[in-house]
Parts: C-alpha cells; sequence; structure tokens
C-alpha cells in the first residue's frame, strides 16, 4: 500500500520504508562458548524471550514479583552484573539454578539492565 501512497503524493523513486528494529525477525542464535557472560555483549530483545521462559513464573511478566519470588525492581539496581550471574547460577534461597549459557545470561542480564537500570550501588535507598 506504501507504493499506491508514493505514487499518489509525486514521491517517485520511493522506497518501501525500512521496518523499525522491533519489526525485524529476531536472531537470538549463538555459538557455544566458555567465555564469561560479563565478557559478552547482551542483547536485550534475546533476554526478553529468555525471561518470558524461565523468570515470568515466578518474578512476574514485569518482574514485580509473585509469591514464588522477588521484584526484581527493589534488587536489579543494587546489585552488579557479577552478583546477578552468581545468583542465576547458584540459584540461592528458593530459586532453581538457571541452566543457560554465557550469552543467554548475558542476554538476561542486558534485558534486566534494560527494564530496571544500571548499577546504582550495593546500598538500597530505603535500607
Amino acid at each position: 500500500m506504501w507504493w499506491l501512497m508514493a505514487g499518489l503524493l509525486g514521491c517517485e523513486g520511493a522506497s518501501e520504508p525500512e521496518p523499525a528494529p522491533e519489526d525485524t525477525a529476531l536472531d537470538c542464535t549463538f555459538e557455544e562458548s566458555t567465555t564469561s557472560p560479563l565478557e559478552l555483549e547482551g542483547r536485550a530483545r534475546c533476554g526478553a524471550d529468555l525471561y518470558a521462559d524461565a523468570c515470568a513464573s515466578c518474578h512476574g511478566e514485569d518482574g514485580s514479583g509473585t509469591e514464588l519470588g522477588a521484584d526484581l525492581e527493589q534488587h536489579i539496581p543494587y546489585h552488579t552484573d557479577a552478583e546477578i550471574v552468581l545468583v542465576l547460577v547458584t540459584g540461592p534461597e528458593s530459586m532453581e539454578p538457571q541452566e543457560l549459557a554465557p550469552q543467554e545470561t548475558a542476554d538476561v542480564i542486558a534485558h534486566l539492565r534494560d527494564w530496571f537500570g544500571d548499577y546504582q550501588g550495593s546500598t538500597h535507598p530505603t535500607r
């Protein structure tokens, strides 16, 4: 339909608009690696899919927590990426350890940072 509008408006040589980044196909494939997740570039959109599959059932679709898992907004900004990796792989308290590849771990952290922001220091403002 874009071509019809371009013709009606006299936009010769107009081409189909580029899709928005979120509309493009998402490739979350990765090569197996023993590299630390802290050294990898996380892909937040890939992390969102992993979060939905592995984390949302306990932490809620929006990370606000449930009776099974903590409100991540109260934790993520106050922990370094290294501390988050440790939580993911060790599964403290009632949380199951997550079996994620290093790239998947980096992706989940990128998604959490996208949602809740960068590390703000270890002191929670309400503590």
